[in-house]
């Protein structure tokens, strides 16, 4: 299952569901989406097409949902979610890859793009994790220098634009499949993305323009009252003063 924050809510995509009856897994289209404001857990609308081993990663307030395999094909699919209109649509792939981890730049320190790291051709024979980058603004693919060790099922953590490669294994086979021997790792690697350093074109360095909804100017008369804002660029931080005290931070619309 793939668990991304959108609009301050937490969608788990995907994934498998235990058949108790035959033992086995069954692969789920199920798009859930839980609200902790609210505690509460509400459906979005599926993935067209069911499948396995999909990495996914937020850019641009849309999900990515990347490299999924339905059973039995070796098709490869790209979806992206948009929850303001609670659909799908279809992006490029890219070609086989297994054990990958997907995440994404900002913008703010490095051109804003995603990321898959992972292994291509056959999964266990010695060769590189890859680094491959796709570019949302023209639906393309292209590769980046591979992670230095070579592992699977490692993490991937994005601090400031910077990727950190954590932990994993690699898994030698035997004549028979009964002897692997599988080596563990502790190495964290970190990985600066192209154009680090340099903020994505569309921030020019102007102030973000901030748009406030709510409270309107007027005497109130209740203890709460919503702060209900827009603004039109990603911001690393935002707070709010009220009264000429302590800037307070949010994390987006609050109550007062």
């Amino acid at each position: 299952v793939q668990a991304n924050v959108l609009n301050e809510k937490i969608y788990l995509i995907g994934g498998y569901k235990p058949e108790n009856t035959s033992y086995s897994e069954v692969l789920t289209d199920l798009n859930e989406v839980y609200d902790p404001k609210n505690d509460s857990w509400s459906t979005a609308q599926q993935v067209p097409t069911v499948a396995y081993f999909a990495g996914s990663a937020v850019m641009d307030g849309k999900i990515h949902l990347i490299n999924g395999r339905p059973m039995g094909s070796s098709t490869l699919l790209h979806f992206i979610y948009d929850s303001t209109t609670n659909s799908w649509s279809s992006a490029s792939s890219f070609a086989a890859i297994g054990y990958s981890e997907v995440a994404a730049t900002t913008g703010i320190n490095s051109t804003k793009l995603i990321y898959m790291f992972g292994k291509t051709g056959d999964l266990w024979e010695d060769n590189k994790t890859k680094t491959i980058i796709y570019n949302p603004a023209t639906d393309t693919w292209s590769f980046g220098p591979s992670v230095p060790t070579y592992r699977l099922d490692f993490g991937v953590g994005v601090v400031n634009d910077v990727f950190y490669v954590i932990g994993g294994y690699t898994r030698k086979l035997d004549a028979d499949h009964f002897g692997d021997t599988i080596t563990l790792y502790a190495n964290n690697e970190q990985y600066l993305p192209q154009g680090y350093g340099t903020p994505d074109s569309s921030y020019d360095g102007s102030s973000p323009i901030i748009g406030i909804i709510s409270p309107q100017e007027r005497t109130f008369t209740a203890n709460n009252i919503t702060l209900e804002f827009t603004i039109n660029e990603h911001a690393s931080m935002i707070s709010y003063v009220l009264n000429n005290e302590t800037a307070i931070e949010i994390f987006g619309n609050t109550t007062l």
